[in-house]
């Protein structure tokens, strides 16, 4: 079928849907349909175990969240590393193209966040189904539906979760599996996050702190930081980042800049931080600010495979 993107390269790419069950344990209950792509390496004699990339969840200022098949970003992810593997990616239940989406506005408190739980009710979405246990089930399916009799598996941040909940329910047919900032099935995710995230900060001001040249060009980086959520808390900028070949502009508060800090410190962008913080702190242009605001369209690491 025709995929969710032009294909601009050479790589062969096959786009389809796979047909699974609502409730794995209820196989006459439903189903769903969850797209898939597979993104063929230009190795002339692949190994026969592909690699299926299982995503993180946040997204970005598109929101994302956990949808891998964003237009190219697997087609660079794949020619950036020279995969020798064919690499399968999926969006996984609920998001992106999958069908049903649970598709919601950008939930930042509780009161949006029952409002969208409300609308899918009112969809008949049976959010029970949606859960790690389910979309583990869907991962262990996929290898086979696809012709694989092993895969590898490479998650990253909620991926990693997935991966091990795969390993430890569904662990026939998987070859190898390579976690990147694993997020273990003991974490809680949601209380532990304000205190992991000032950590964080803390230890971004503490690192500018003690490098030299760091120190002598942004010498009060916490009071920049301070400065910078009030200034934008009080009068928000606009922001506008190119993500998927589409201009997307968001309003720049406080909020958000806690939020976009994070996330580059998530991606690996932490050399560029102390000066975009200055630059907020001061009013100065803020416009490096996008290339935080695209970080997180492909993770920042390796897919070789031994």
């Amino acid at each position: 079928m025709t995929c969710w993107f032009r294909n601009d390269t050479k790589l062969r790419i096959d786009c389809g849907y796979l047909t699974v069950p609502l409730h794995h344990d209820r196989p006459g209950g439903g189903s769903i349909e969850l797209a898939v792509e597979v993104i063929h390496t230009p190795n002339p004699h692949p190994p026969a175990d592909p690699v299926v990339v299982l995503v993180g969840g946040g997204g970005t200022l598109a929101g994302n969240g956990n949808a891998a098949l964003t237009g190219y970003a697997p087609i660079r992810l794949l020619t950036s590393r020279q995969a020798d593997r064919d690499l399968i990616l999926l969006d996984q239940r609920g998001v992106g193209h999958s069908r049903p989406a649970l598709d919601c506005a950008p939930i930042g408190d509780l009161a949006s966040g029952l409002a969208c739980c409300n609308r899918l009710t009112a969809r008949r979405i049976d959010l029970s189904a949606y859960t790690t246990e389910e979309n583990a089930a869907d991962v262990a399916e996929l290898g086979p539906a696809l012709g694989y009799r092993q895969v590898n598996l490479f998650g990253y941040s909620y991926g990693s979760r997935l991966a091990l909940t795969v390993m430890r329910e569904h662990p026939h047919g998987i070859r190898s599996v390579i976690l990147v900032s694993p997020l273990p099935p003991q974490a809680d995710y949601l209380a532990d996050f304000p205190g992991d995230e000032a950590r964080a900060f803390q230890a971004l001001f503490d690192g500018c702190a003690h490098d030299p040249r760091c120190a002598a060009a942004y010498p009060q980086l916490g009071r920049d930081f301070r400065t910078a959520v009030a200034r934008l808390a009080a009068r928000p900028r606009p922001l506008t980042a190119r993500i998927n070949g589409t201009d997307v502009t968001e309003r720049l508060d406080g909020q958000l800049l806690v939020r976009l800090l994070s996330g580059g410190m998530y991606v690996g962008e932490v050399a560029i931080l102390p000066r975009l913080i200055h630059h907020a702190a001061t009013g100065g242009n803020l416009s490096d600010w996008a290339q935080i605001a695209t970080a997180g369209n492909a993770p920042n690491v390796g897919l070789s495979v031994g």
